[in-house]
């Protein structure tokens, strides 16, 4: 799930969920975050039908259950189960906005955002500006796996299934094999 601009355009496989006008931004933001987390995905593969898995994916490693591909549609999106306190949750709302603002950093150093900055400058340095734009990508990543992850674990306590993480406890970036469903032995 993500946020669109009032004048994208959506295909027919891109369901749109309307908010009322008396969410706020943060509510919004908590929402998407709670949408986006591995409860939610747990849910909806148990909710809506799978699709069959993408060809190309069969033909390289059989049928993996990762392969499989969902249609989620947005009227069976009103059935999902929302905790009682999402609305309150402070660390929900961080968390989420913390999501939204790596995702937009991650935007802005595109390989076109690079060219176009470089194009402007007049710098003969395009090589530079592509390795720092590699760097700076990469230390976003980690950080998105470790808000990923942190959100998961604060919806987990939302809705009972684990305590509540303390504040103290978030990671500030990590590799993305060191999130848990990365581990092939069950230890990172």
């Amino acid at each position: 799930f993500s946020f669109q601009p009032d004048d994208a355009l959506n295909n027919s496989h891109a369901p749109i969920l309307l908010l009322r006008t008396t969410v706020s931004r943060v509510e919004a933001t908590a929402l998407l975050g709670l949408l986006n987390s591995s409860v939610a995905c747990f849910w909806m593969k148990q909710v809506f039908k799978q699709k069959g898995s993408a060809s190309s994916d069969i033909s390289k490693r059989g049928f993996a259950p990762e392969n499989d591909r969902y249609e989620f549609g947005s009227t069976g999106m009103k059935k999902f189960p929302l905790p009682s306190n999402w609305r309150t949750s402070k660390t929900l709302q961080l968390l989420s906005c913390r999501l939204v603002d790596l995702a937009r950093a991650r935007e802005a150093i595109r390989p076109v955002s690079i060219l176009a900055e470089w194009s402007k400058s007049g710098s003969d340095d395009l090589h530079e500006l592509i390795r720092s734009a590699e760097q700076k990508t990469s230390d976003i990543e980690r950080e998105m796996y470790a808000a990923q992850e942190d959100l998961d674990w604060v919806v987990y306590g939302l809705y009972g299934l684990a305590p509540m993480p303390s504040d103290s406890s978030y990671a500030s970036a990590i590799e993305m094999e060191q999130r848990p469903f990365c581990w092939s032995d069950g230890a990172p």
